[in-house]
């Protein structure tokens, strides 16, 4: 298979392999930003995708382990995990993706949904972009030391602090006055956190929120904060079994996979034993960003 793509998402690389002559098209302009440069390879974890554009596979003795409104499901088969989205209404997938346990390897195959010819051009548009490698994301990282979290994340004197919460937090709201101030945001809304030569590192996405802001960037976890919005901007220090209460909700754990649940589990202790944890309660000005700004310079 000849590599016609190649994209960066929370410090995974994406290596998009096809056996049939076509070019890749990104649609999502969130991903702009995300294109592979070479650089910085041993940092990302290196993840082979391998497209299937003919037919799709029969999952007839799979296990179906969720499904939702929106035509999303999960199989297990053989301890492997397949990801299949269907427009509702619909009998044909957009999508099928394979994710084989203990690999670094994905098959997805592609629908026609994703396939058009332009003036006898063959277009492909990428299927490595939300939801899927997000998905895959969760997927890959499980018992890698590594999870998905609804979070911003901020560099400040050069270590990421992630501001933790659901949404309607106030991450996007926070992210906007640290970038006001100068300051690199790596997510408005998700980040990737993950254990990499024995130091906790947060990592950009291209899974935007309100304010739109992200980088393909790596930066030392210095922090886990948890958000509050109230009359007053204060900061106070957690044991790590409050941040976990405050993180369980936050991190994209699938729940419905008790194969993986426990490791993601253990993931977030080591995390919270190793990171210093607090709690933010704010008010939407830019005097919040000196106040943890005090904090880096105290810590």
């Amino acid at each position: 298979m000849a590599s016609i793509g190649k994209v960066n998402t929370g410090g995974l690389a994406w290596d998009i392999r096809s056996s049939t002559p076509i070019v890749l098209a990104q649609a999502d302009p969130a991903y702009q930003h995300f294109a592979d440069t070479g650089t910085h390879v041993g940092e990302k974890l290196q993840i082979q995708v391998e497209l299937e554009l003919d037919a799709m596979p029969d999952l007839g003795d799979a296990v179906r382990l969720f499904e939702n409104e929106e035509g999303r499901s999960v199989f297990a088969l053989a301890g492997d995990r397949w990801f299949l989205q269907t427009p509702v209404g619909s009998s044909n997938p957009v999508w099928c993706a394979h994710s084989q346990r203990e690999s670094m390897c994905v098959t997805i195959y592609c629908g026609r949904q994703l396939r058009a010819n332009q003036d006898g051009t063959e277009i492909l548009v990428n299927p490595v972009t939300y939801p899927l490698d997000l998905i895959l994301t969760m997927q890959l990282l499980s018992g890698r030391e590594g999870i998905v979290v609804h979070a911003a994340g901020v560099e400040i004197e050069g270590k990421a602090v992630v501001f933790v919460g659901k949404s309607g937090a106030g991450k996007s709201t926070l992210a906007r006055l640290f970038a006001e101030q100068g300051l690199v945001v790596l997510s408005d809304d998700r980040v990737v956190v993950r254990k990499s030569a024995g130091e906790w590192h947060a990592y950009g996405t291209p899974w935007l929120g309100e304010a739109g802001l992200a980088r393909d960037k790596r930066c030392s976890v210095g922090s886990v904060v948890l958000l509050r919005q109230g009359e007053e901007d204060c900061l106070r220090r957690l044991d790590a079994s409050e941040v976990m209460r405050g993180l369980l909700p936050a991190a994209s754990i699938p729940w419905y996979d008790r194969d993986v649940v426990a490791g993601m589990l253990q993931t977030c202790e080591v995390l919270l034993r190793e990171v210093p944890g607090y709690e933010l309660t704010f008010r939407p000005t830019s005097r919040v960003v000196d106040v943890v700004r005090a904090l880096i310079e105290d810590g």
